[in-house]
């Protein structure tokens, strides 16, 4: 039995024209004011920039103007923290290790009712003692926060855990990673702070380019597997290094949420930054696993999200192509507004 978890609407809003003739210079000036002052680059948001930054040409988008008739338009709605991997050296507490054993055993019942008993209450939570393990962890604890996996070896993690994208959303990583050491403290001994073995970053947003209108030749990127993909015909997205240890999705929001996810809280979230609830919304995600990470000495969640330059944003290296026309398409080119845009900035 899954404990629900209420979705608080927390997203990135633009701000409001505060005069009616704002002061004039450029987003990537600003930027480099803010960096100098504060050693920080800010996010920069859209309703802030010229209507030459959101389109090359023709008006600004409104009620009466539709997107699509507006070249080069684009609009963020929200980024972050998708999904968050975290594994935990330690030590699973004996008397944990043989509740947990016969929670196991109840799960395996045939009977329904004895089944639905196998649940471990703890804090706020209610988890569901799962029937199977894995070769490593045998031990798997699920709610709508939290999947967590306990091993009972000295050679692995003690607890390998996936925070959930719903409860990313409602609290943010570091509320939600602080939330869950509290928990494990309680199921045995913790040796060392969090590593990350995984972590997707996102950004939502709305755009004009047609997303559909390149082929695989025309991505500027190392990676051999490049693929498109389609639900019931309709183009769903990209998906570019797909099993690598950096890997890229290009999708479809929208279309995703209600052909599979059903997530509708993010329409909620969406309307707040302003989406019309007509356009499409496209989101640009990037996985990242431990390997490239360790790579550039970011080991620890506090690294990851505290780093400054590690890392670029998303991964992008900033490369010149040719225009989108000349078929090169690298992610500054789609979409220029991403580099003023402190999404993440240690990637």
């Amino acid at each position: 039995m899954k404990k629900e978890i209420k979705v608080v609407s927390e997203t990135v809003t633009s701000k409001k024209t505060q005069a009616a003739e704002p002061e004039r210079r450029t987003v990537r000036g600003a930027s480099r004011e803010t960096a100098r002052r504060t050693g920080k680059v800010a996010p920069v948001a859209v309703d802030d920039l010229s209507p030459s930054v959101l389109s090359s040409q023709g008006t600004t988008p409104s009620n009466t103007v539709p997107n699509n008739s507006i070249p080069n338009y684009f609009k963020l709605l929200r980024w972050g923290v998708d999904s968050l991997y975290l594994s935990y050296p330690g030590e699973l507490f004996s008397e944990i290790d043989s509740k947990l054993k016969v929670l196991k055993q109840v799960a395996q019942s045939s009977e329904p009712y004895e089944q639905a008993q196998a649940q471990y209450p703890i804090d706020d939570h209610i988890f569901e003692v799962k029937d199977k393990g894995t070769r490593f962890f045998p031990y798997i604890l699920e709610d709508n926060a939290f999947r967590i996996q306990f091993s009972r070896s000295r050679s692995m993690p003690f607890a390998y855990v996936k925070i959930t994208s719903e409860y990313l959303t409602h609290v943010g990583s570091v509320a939600a990673e602080k939330a869950l050491r509290l928990i494990l403290g309680q199921f045995g001994v913790i040796h060392e702070s969090a590593n990350v073995s995984r972590i997707d970053i996102f950004v939502d947003f709305v755009s004009s380019v047609d997303m559909e209108s390149w082929d695989r030749h025309a991505w500027v990127t190392r990676a051999s597997a490049i693929n498109t993909y389609s639900i019931e015909r309709d183009f769903s997205g990209w998906v570019i290094g797909a099993g690598s240890v950096i890997s890229c999705r290009l999708y479809d929001k929208t279309l995703e949420i209600e052909k599979q996810s059903k997530k509708y809280y993010l329409h909620k979230l969406w309307n707040k930054a302003g989406w019309n609830e007509h356009d499409k919304v496209w989101r640009l995600e990037f996985q990242l696993k431990r390997e490239v990470l360790t790579q550039k000495g970011l080991h620890k969640l506090h690294d990851v999200l505290n780093c400054q330059s590690a890392l670029k944003t998303f991964q992008c290296q900033r490369r010149k192509v040719s225009t989108l026309f000349g078929r090169q398409i690298n992610i500054y080119t789609l979409f220029p507004m991403l580099e003023s845009v402190r999404i993440i900035t240690c990637f």
